[in-house]
C-alpha cells in the first residue's frame, strides 16, 4: 500500500474492505465525485457513503474493519456495539462511523430506489492511488437522489452542474 493510500483514510478503508472481501459500492456524492472531469470540480460532502451488502456476516466484517482502522461506530446518535449488527441489518439502519481526524463514513444498508444487487450489478471500478474502488453507476446514483427527494438532494440536482462537471456519455 503506497504512502498516498496511508494518508487517505477512505482509500485505506476501501483497501481493507477489498482485502477482506467485503461487498460494498461507493454511492451518494462520494460516488458521484469519481465521475467528475477534474479535481477542481469535486463536490464537497461531509461524509463518505458506502452501500454495504445487507447480510450480517458482510456488515460484521465491515464494522470490524472500521473499528480496526480507528473509527467509532454509532447508529441513530448512539454508540453501536458489535452485538447490535444483527438488529441493524434486520432494520436496514445506517451505521455512522467517525475517526479522531473527523473523517466520517456512512455504511448504508438501504438506499432510495435500488437494492444492493441493482447497484452492484453495473458498478464501475476506478483506481485511486493503486486501490480499486467500486462505484455505483452515475445514472443510478443521480436517480437515487431524485427518488430520495430530500431538500439537500433537490438542491444538489437543481444546481445543474451535471453538464459542466461530468464527461460526455455518463
Amino acid at each position: 500500500m503506497g504512502n498516498s493510500v496511508m494518508r487517505d483514510p477512505y482509500l485505506k478503508l476501501i483497501n481493507g474492505f477489498n482485502k477482506a472481501g467485503i461487498r460494498y459500492v461507493v454511492v451518494g456524492v462520494s460516488g458521484i465525485n469519481y465521475y467528475v472531469r477534474d479535481a477542481s470540480r469535486l463536490i464537497i460532502t461531509g461524509d463518505y457513503d458506502m452501500f454495504i451488502y445487507p447480510e450480517v456476516k458482510n456488515v460484521l466484517s465491515a464494522v470490524r474493519e472500521l473499528k480496526k482502522q480507528g473509527f467509532i461506530l454509532s447508529m441513530s446518535g448512539r454508540a453501536m456495539p458489535l452485538r447490535a449488527v444483527k438488529k441493524v441489518v434486520s432494520l436496514r439502519k445506517t451505521i455512522h462511523a467517525a475517526n479522531h481526524y473527523g473523517c466520517v463514513v456512512e455504511l448504508l444498508l438501504d438506499i432510495s430506489g435500488y437494492t444492493f444487487e441493482d447497484i452492484e450489478s453495473d458498478a464501475r471500478f476506478f483506481r485511486a492511488s493503486g486501490v480499486r474502488v467500486k462505484v455505483g453507476n452515475l445514472d443510478k446514483l443521480l436517480n437515487s437522489k431524485r427518488i430520495a427527494d430530500r431538500p439537500k438532494d433537490r438542491l444538489f440536482l437543481k444546481r445543474r452542474l451535471l453538464d459542466d462537471v461530468f464527461p460526455e456519455g455518463t
